[in-house]
């Protein structure tokens, strides 16, 4: 009787008992307890943002589902063998009486399904829900398939598709699990979100919500509802979402951070917010809550700002950043809103500062890293050019003074600095001895190796105490060895270092040591009157500049018109003073507009016509006073690219000087604020030259051929598109340094596209025209190894591949072949993928692995794609270099 239930050709009670059983827990309990494990390793690494909108479904990254891989290819595998062993192949007496033919069969194609999805491989896993769509009529297995089906193309930004999907299920039945109906609701949620059909993904929310029966279950989708709310503007909505999430026993990251935006959401209903913040310096005491301290902070301070209480703000802000705990995502934000703040009430010197700290704090996919990098880089400017003016007006105070005066003055001065470097001295170590604190807090028995906080702050420590010492054994030895036996390059380098623990805080020390009064003296420029010359052109230089990026960079007209003004009267003359007087003239007339002149009693130089009078009093037959005569002339063509050539010899100072990080941040300025500039393209030369320069001592050369490639795009038909395209066709054809064009450099400008370059980048970007390869993305494709023949083990190299083939990726059913490409290669070929993107995906996690593949990746080989017909022109032509050159210009 079992021999005869073991056939699937045979319809019988026994049989259906012996496949169906064989099927539910051989094959699909354990698949999905797999599949189970997979899911909660990319759940595990996944970091949640709580900033943002949470996803109602975690998938993870590519790098969290290469993490799966090994479950979910074992989950396929397990499926496929019930599929292809407990498969009814004869069910045409069924009927009523008799248990289901194969009843379980449809749950081990989904199990398939969901493991091709985790894995990513989105078209494999639409194939087999859509299957299992036509294959299987019972309403379990047509709202399954299609919410699945619905969530792939999701994954796939096909949401027209998905919602299709979702209607396929026009009318649910009641009598179904209310998992599995809640399920499909929250796909249809998660559609609209991607959608931004906010409205119709909160209606399908509550709906979800209400068919899941554990509390736990409903917290995450309760708090995605209040966050929803929160978005379309429904406080009392989400409050009420909230405290329900609170109620539910959520994990305690939900539940704080529930009661964080329950807060901010209580303050913009208008009420009183005396009860929340109580709740909130209650969670400060809470010792589970030190981790978390910063973000309670910030949430006081957001309640603070919108109350208008902006020194409370300001103090609970600071409070954040010192509470802060190892946390840059939380450290950025608090540096933004301090930025914001600040910058909204113009003062631009603590805005600068927490810019440019937001600014190292942020990668460039964050939401408003454009705007943070225009604002840090505009304030950096203005803050250089007052900096200028600082300077200026200090020394000259000083310079003013009587010798005794001046060194009362001095000795005053080195007192503060002294007090100020003390100061420092106190935070430092404050700063160190919380750091160790808190790592030796936070190892919790870890082994101290795996401790990425206390490592941080041990290297920090030593570095402190002995400098930045090289990495190997016995270096304190080897430094007074060498010092002791003649000059050498190590001797050099720790040269004042001895064993003396006192000796060793020197280097230390002298951060923190302030000058004397006679070092002091000294840096004073009062008895050289060419310095004292150059000292007033700077400071004449920074107060045109500043007005200029007050004016056209933070949009501030007042703060230009007194920083201009402020030139006038502080300075009696320079090359800035005609083009201030017209900047005060023009920005005057913009303020009064169609108004026209009013002339104001409480201040004569309030309007466009005193200083209009004033240019033509001073400056009678110049252009700026033409100009001022003619308000509607529009041609400045002549004047503006004179003052565009004269920016640029400037410019072109600083490519003779090799000054090259200077240069390349000045095209940039010309490049993206005055893109009209008439020298754009010659500015667009020079940054591609500086960029080479920077780059070419650490044999990074693509950016450099990406720069001529961008002038050639931009500046078609133009000198400068030809030069570059000279230089792009000598990058294809040699690695070697183009030899430096010692033409005559005093022409600047017209000279320009004749200067020098940096060494020409690998033709890797551009496909050789002579290659014998080509490239298609729809051939079959194969991995291919290239191995050294002496101390390969051919064998062992293949065995490995195989075992990670069948731990990651079983389902592909991959061969493993090797051939000797030549005396000195092997050549071992992975195949075959039909289409690219596996072969891609395939190669990513490959050279990835540094478990079963770890003497692979980390050995002298070199691993590629090649199609089918490529891998037979290689082996032909053995030519390894020029394929490679090929695959780096087509492939990822």
């Amino acid at each position: 009787m079992i021999i005869s239930a073991c056939s699937t050709k045979r319809d019988s009670n026994a049989a259906r008992w012996y496949h169906n059983t064989t099927a539910h827990y051989n094959g699909y309990f354990n698949a999905d307890e797999s599949v189970a494990k997979g899911v909660k390793k990319i759940e595990t690494a996944y970091v949640e943002d709580y900033d943002k909108l949470l996803p109602i479904f975690i998938y993870g990254d590519e790098e969290s589902a290469k993490g799966s891989f090994a479950e979910m290819e074992k989950a396929i595998g397990k499926c496929e063998k019930v599929i292809n062993r407990h498969t009814l192949k004869n069910n045409a007496n069924e009927t009523k009486k008799k248990p289901k033919f194969n009843k379980w069969i449809d749950e081990n194609y989904m199990v398939i399904g969901r493991a091709y999805f985790y894995k990513r491989n989105y078209g494999r896993a639409a194939e087999t829900f859509q299957y299992v769509n036509r294959k299987f009529k019972d309403p379990e297995s047509i709202i399954s398939t299609n919410t699945w089906l619905a969530r792939t193309y999701i994954q796939q930004g096909e949401y027209g598709k998905a919602i299709q999907a979702l209607q396929r299920v026009e009318e649910e039945n009641t009598e179904l699990d209310d998992k599995l109906r809640a399920d499909y609701r929250l796909v249809y949620a998660d559609v609209y979100i991607h959608q931004g059909k906010l409205e119709k993904a909160v209606v399908e929310l509550e709906s979800a919500i209400k068919l899941l029966k554990k509390k736990k279950d409903k917290a995450r989708p309760l708090f995605i509802l209040a966050q929803l709310n929160q978005e379309l503007g429904k406080s009392s909505d989400a409050l009420a979402n909230y405290e329900s999430v609170i109620k539910s026993r959520p994990t305690y990251e939900l539940e704080f951070y529930s009661r964080i935006n329950k807060a901010l959401a209580y303050s913009r209903t208008g009420g009183s917010s005396a009860e929340i913040q109580k709740e909130l310096f209650k969670m400060l005491k809470d010792d589970r809550n030190i981790t978390y301290r910063d973000k309670i902070y910030h949430a006081l301070g957001d309640i603070a700002l919108e109350e208008q209480r902006r020194e409370d703000a300001i103090d609970f802000y600071e409070k954040s950043l010192a509470a802060n705990q190892n946390n840059p995502k939380q450290r950025a934000k608090t540096f933004l809103r301090l930025a914001d703040l600040y910058f909204d009430e113009r003062q631009y010197k603590p805005a600068q500062a927490y810019y440019d700290s937001t600014l190292a704090k942020i990668d460039a996919g964050h939401e408003r890293y454009e705007i943070v990098k225009t604002r840090a880089e505009n304030l950096t400017e203005l803050i250089n050019n007052l900096a200028k003016i600082e300077l200026n007006d200090s020394l000259s105070t000083i310079c003013k003074l009587s010798p005794v005066e001046r060194e009362k003055r001095l000795a005053d001065i080195q007192k503060q600095i002294e007090r100020s470097k003390q100061e420092e001295r106190k935070r430092d170590m404050e700063a160190v001895s919380k750091s160790n604190t808190n790592a030796v807090a936070a190892i919790n028995g870890t082994f101290w190796a795996y401790n990425q906080n206390l490592r941080t702050s041990g290297k920090a420590n030593f570095t402190e105490r002995w400098g930045d010492r090289p990495l190997k054994d016995n270096w304190r030895l080897a430094s007074k060895f060498l010092s002791s036996n003649g000059p050498g390059e190590e001797a050099t380098e720790n040269a004042g270092q001895t064993d003396n623990p006192e000796d060793s805080t020197n280097t230390a020390d002298a951060k923190y040591k302030a000058p004397t009064v006679d070092e002091l003296k000294a840096t004073l420029p009062c008895d050289d009157p060419k310095k004292m010359t150059q000292m007033g052109k700077d400071a004449a230089e920074g107060y045109y500049l500043a007005g200029v990026v007050y004016k056209e960079k933070l949009n501030d007209e007042d703060n230009a018109i007194s920083t201009w003004e402020e030139l006038l009267a502080n300075i009696d003359d320079s090359d800035f003073h005609p083009t201030t007087y017209y900047q005060l003239y023009r920005t005057w007339y913009s303020k009064e507009g169609s108004k026209g002149y009013v002339k104001n009693p409480l201040c004569s130089d309030c309007n466009s016509k005193y200083w209009a009078d004033e240019i033509k009093k001073r400056y009678p037959d110049s252009d700026w006073a033409y100009l001022v005569d003619n308000p509607d002339y529009v041609d400045m063509k002549d004047i503006k690219e004179d003052n565009e050539n004269k920016a640029y010899e400037l410019a072109y100072g600083k490519y003779l000087d090799r000054n090259y990080y200077d240069l390349k941040s000045l095209c940039d300025s010309v490049i993206y604020n005055q893109p009209d500039n008439h020298l754009v393209c010659k500015y667009r030369l020079l940054r591609a030259i500086s960029v080479g320069h920077i780059e070419a001592p650490f044999a990074e050369k693509v950016n450099y051929q990406n720069e001529l490639n961008e002038l050639v795009k931009n500046c078609a038909g133009t000198e400068e598109a030809k030069r570059a395209d000279e230089l792009i066709k000598a990058l294809k054809a040699s690695n070697k340094p183009v030899t430096e064009d010692k033409t005559d450099e005093s022409n600047g400008i017209d000279n320009i596209a004749k200067q020098d370059t940096p060494p020409p980048v690998d033709s890797t970007l551009v496909t050789n025209n002579d290659n014998p390869f080509k490239y298609d993305a729809k051939a079959e494709h194969y991995l291919a190894l290239i191995m050294p023949v002496a101390g390969s083990d051919i064998n062992k190299t293949k065995m490995a591949i195989s075992d990670f083939n069948a731990a990651m990726f079983t389902s592909a059913q991959l061969k493993v072949t090797n051939n000797l490409l030549n005396k000195e290669q092997h050549l071992v070929l992975v195949k075959s993928f039909k289409v690219l993107t596996e072969g891609e995906d395939y190669i990513a996690t490959f050279n990835g692995d540094n478990d079963k593949l770890k003497d692979i990746n980390n050995g002298n080989n070199i691993s590629f794609l090649i199609s089918k017909q490529n891998y037979i022109t290689l082996f032909k032509s053995k030519d390894i270099a020029k394929y490679l050159e090929f695959y780096s210009a087509n492939y990822k």
